[in-house]
């Protein structure tokens, strides 16, 4: 070919660039022109949707262990708003200006490199909402932490502040506390306390504190807290005079959950009544002792932690002194023949937890034979088994197929909840009629390992 031929092919070539060129700029025009509608939508059901796109934190109280569940956070609530942020300067508006996005916290300070800053933008944008914070504090930087935290003690809700130190003894001090907490709710301190400096403390304003959770009874007395407006109460290492002290304070307290004692010994000590206490939980079988100087009229739920025959004693003689009627037993990591004489002491049950109990098979099939006998845990409704072994399956299936189907002179039993300990074949006797109960209408919920 020619070089004027080549010259005419070129021109042609750059004359549909340029037109494509103008064609592209057109449709990038009408482009920006387009409102999707997701970004159309009016600010208010945006928020409402983005609200739902980042969760809730929740304050355990309890069972979730002392981190607080939510506590052991490493900022993806923060980094989850960051990227909604990110989309676009709509939406970055609208994220950043959104009070109730920013009022919920769940950090977890030792994992973040730069927590004190995370901080200061995050408490800020909560505007005057009521905080829900829940944070886990490293020792070396819980002195600016707190300080921090404290600046917005007058908006504090449910609050639940836990170090990173590994045991009880190895608490840290808070040198000031707030005086004005106007709307908190629910306040839970794992491994600190108060500092000698703070004794003068005074919590002049907290009038909806109703759940709280210490580490020592002493720092309730101190900070001078409004102890009679409390319903649910916690606390870790104590002695039985001083959770005494405090419960002397309490009249409407209606859940009370105690750590291990320091006080092994029986004390000569005041009786004290608890009008409103519903629910007793114990995490140690020394723990329990505390029932022995407490008349509980209205008790109706226990739950009981690593317990032995002397635990469930004081128990029986608290329910006998009381005239109190138990509906619901929850027995953790626990004796299995002290549970099976717990349940022939306990008539009025209607719901039995037991979770990973000592447990022979003797003992196993004693509690099979009772349940398939007339008068035995007479009122019970539904029965939950974690950490059932294989080899005992079968009996523990036998005696919930006679409940189920009825024995005299007690309820049927309607719902029951097994998880096992290691696989079970699903051909096995045991599982079979479980899942035959299950669909003649047993409320059934089952683990097996051997599904996963």
């Amino acid at each position: 070919m020619t070089a004027s031929a080549l010259r005419l092919q070129l021109a042609q070539i750059e004359a549909q660039i340029a037109l494509l060129q103008s064609e592209r700029h057109r449709l990038l025009e009408d482009l920006d022109k387009v409102a999707y509608p997701v970004t159309n939508l009016p600010n208010e059901i945006s928020s409402y949707i983005f609200r739902h796109i980042i969760p809730e934190i929740r304050l355990s109280h309890g069972d979730e262990g002392e981190n607080g569940g939510d506590a052991d956070d490493d900022g993806r609530r923060y980094h989850q708003l960051l990227r909604l942020a990110g989309v676009c300067r709509k939406w970055r508006n609208m994220v950043l200006s959104t009070c109730a996005l920013w009022n919920s916290m769940a950090l977890c300070c030792d994992v973040v490199s730069d927590p004190i800053n995370v901080l200061e933008a995050w408490l800020p944008r909560a505007g005057r909402l009521p905080l829900d914070v829940a944070i886990r504090v490293p020792p070396d930087h819980y002195s600016s932490i707190i300080s921090v935290l404290c600046r917005y003690s007058s908006q504090w809700r449910h609050v639940h502040i836990v170090t990173t130190t590994s045991t009880w003894s190895a608490t840290l001090p808070i040198e000031r506390f707030p005086t004005e907490l106007p709307l908190l709710e629910t306040l839970m301190l794992s491994g600190f306390h108060l500092s000698e400096s703070a004794v003068e403390t005074s919590v002049r304003n907290a009038p909806g504190l109703h759940k709280l959770s210490l580490h020592t009874a002493s720092e309730a007395i101190r900070t001078r807290l409004p102890l009679h407006l409390l319903t649910t109460l916690q606390f870790g290492t104590l002695t039985a005079a001083e959770l005494l002290e405090v419960l002397a304070y309490t009249p409407t307290l209606e859940h009370l959950r105690v750590e291990t004692s320091a006080e092994a010994e029986i004390t000569v000590l005041p009786s004290l009544t608890l009008p409103c206490l519903h629910t007793f939980e114990s995490n140690h079988n020394l723990s329990m002792l505390i029932l022995q100087y407490l008349t509980l009229p209205t008790l109706t739920h226990v739950k009981l932690d690593s317990f032995y025959q002397t635990g469930v004693e004081a128990l029986q003689a608290c329910i006998s002194r009381s005239g109190s009627t138990i509906r619901t037993l929850k027995l953790v990591h626990g004796n299995f023949r002290v549970a099976h004489s717990c349940f022939t002491a306990l008539p009025t049950l209607t719901h039995v937890t037991l979770v990973h109990p000592q447990c022979f098979p003797p003992d196993m099939e004693a509690f099979c034979t009772a349940m398939e006998s007339s008068g035995y845990l007479p009122k019970l409704e539904s029965l939950a088994y974690e950490g059932c072994s294989s080899d005992l399956a079968i009996h523990f299936v036998n005696a919930i197929t006679a409940r189920y189907h009825g024995v005299e002179g007690t309820t049927k039993l309607t719902a029951v909840k097994v998880s096992f300990e290691e696989p079970v074949s699903e051909f096995t006797q045991a599982l079979v009629e479980l899942r035959y109960l299950g669909r003649q209408g047993l409320q059934l919920d089952m683990k097996n390992p051997a599904d996963i």
